[in-house]
């Protein structure tokens, strides 16, 4: 791995680390550099013992010496966080974000990994995200903009609301700096600071609000107020806002808008067009939550055939897309539809990701519902079972994890097994204890729930 310079200067001879977080990767030549560098440096300290592993620890491989595919090297954590199996899979987030800074595209290869072409998730993302901030010096650049918004971005996926809020705030003042209050620029951050609620529930829905229109604003302004794209995503994001909020009027008078508008952006070629099949998702979705399950049901059928013309079937959009149909379908009763459905999704994720793959896991807890809802809860266990070890191999926890850890709960308190059901409903409170922010509404809801069922025992 790569020499440690002085994270504010870049003197080749750092002394000093730093006290809070013993950031080995962090030193600074003097106690001078150490303080100008403080505010900086904040959100690695704020987020060092917030990784959680997956199964790509070194230290859990006791009869080969896995090496770093950068580097070269062996020891040190390489946390698992895209589809590489093999030698291939295993890598340093340090060596990952240098080999990054130097690519032709950095910020793709930020994101991306080069051989399996898989988005970074979970562990490895938010690793890479600490790495690449870690080489900021004086925050005063675009490229700082970006490492404080993969950084953000990271940690709202790992549930460090506060972190995640402060970096884009810090990311917007940067940023209007740099490129003044109208620019491309401002009004992607601002939308950016808006999906953090779409994202994770992060924040106040009246401020994702207030940033997405401010970003609207911006983009209508450049536009001279024409169509474009980003103003109909803007306006996709402020529907599904509303719609978190219950304000279903609202939020299906935005949606019309966002689709009109990128039909007519569109053309000829609005029925190949993947945002407006996302568009329509999400009106699916709202639908669904509204109760009208047929008509969800066909916007759903919309949605798959627009992916499907456009990706092909074994893209992974197409399988997210009809396993709401499948799950759907097992609402309405139709169990067979349902279970043909997912089946056909899980073997192809098995054969484009491998059986191991978390995804894989996500398609077998679907089928393990539609299981549980024809009373076959032995094969339903078994199956939520793999999916969870799946998830604990790529993300070590997360809250999905607990979901189907409550389900395994209510087969055993349904088949009389109290003591296995009291100790899935603890594991679960373990999980969201681990994941969710304490003071976090949703944290709260999901607790005094668990409390009831284990009351009931």
């Amino acid at each position: 791995m790569a020499d440690i310079t002085c994270a504010r200067c870049g003197h080749e001879e750092p002394l000093h680390a730093c006290d809070k977080c013993s950031d080995s990767d962090t030193r600074y030549c003097s106690m001078d550099c150490m303080r100008a560098h403080a505010e900086i440096h904040k959100p690695i300290c704020d987020t060092a013992g917030c990784f959680v592993l997956g199964t790509n620890q070194c230290d859990e491989v006791a009869d080969e010496s896995p090496t770093c595919l950068v580097c070269f090297e062996s020891g040190g954590t390489m946390p698992c966080g895209c589809a590489c199996r093999g030698s291939a899979g295993w890598a340093h987030a340090r060596c990952i974000a240098k080999a990054a800074e130097h690519a032709v595209d950095p910020e793709a290869a930020y994101h991306t990994c080069r051989i399996c072409k898989q988005s970074y998730s979970g562990p490895m993302n938010l690793e890479i995200a600490r790495a690449r901030f870690r080489m900021v010096r004086r925050f005063d650049t675009q490229d700082d903009v970006s490492a404080a918004v993969h950084l953000a971005r990271a940690c709202n996926q790992r549930g460090i609301e506060d972190v995640s809020m402060t970096l884009y705030r810090k990311a917007i003042e940067l940023q209007i700096e740099l490129s003044g209050e109208m620019s491309i620029k401002a009004a992607e951050v601002w939308q950016g600071f808006g999906q953090l609620f779409l994202n994770s529930m992060t924040g106040e829905p009246a401020d994702a609000i207030d940033a997405l229109e401010k970003a609207m604003s911006i983009y209508e302004a450049l536009h001279d107020g024409d169509d474009n794209g980003d103003v109909a995503s803007c306006l996709l994001e402020l529907a599904e806002v509303h719609a978190v909020e219950s304000r279903e009027t609202v939020a299906l008078e935005l949606y019309e808008r966002s689709l009109a508008m990128q039909k007519r952006l569109a053309g000829d070629r609005h029925e190949e067009d993947l945002d407006i099949a996302y568009t329509i998702k999400s009106m699916a979705h709202l639908r669904r939550d509204m109760g009208m399950r047929e008509e969800a049901l066909e916007l759903y059928s919309q949605a798959s055939r627009i992916e499907e013309r456009a990706m092909g079937i074994e893209d992974e959009a197409c399988h997210d897309t009809r396993n709401f149909m499948g799950v759907l379908q097992a609402e309405l009763g139709n169990t067979a539809e349902a279970l043909q459905i997912h089946r056909e999704a899980l073997r192809r994720r098995e054969r484009i990701f491998g059986s191991e793959h978390y995804l894989v896991g996500a398609e077998q807890s679907s089928i393990a519902d539609v299981l549980v809802k024809e009373g076959k809860e032995d094969e339903a266990l078994e199956l939520y079972g793999e999916a969870l070890r799946k998830y604990e191999a790529c993300f070590g926890a997360i809250a999905v994890m607990g979901i189907i850890q409550q389900r395994q709960a209510s087969i055993y308190t349904k088949q009389g097994r109290v003591n296995e059901a009291r100790a899935k409903f603890e594991s679960a409170r373990g999980i969201y204890e681990q994941v969710m922010p304490v003071g976090c509404a949703m944290r709260e809801a999901t607790m005094q729930l668990l409390n009831a069922e284990v009351a009931a025992l």
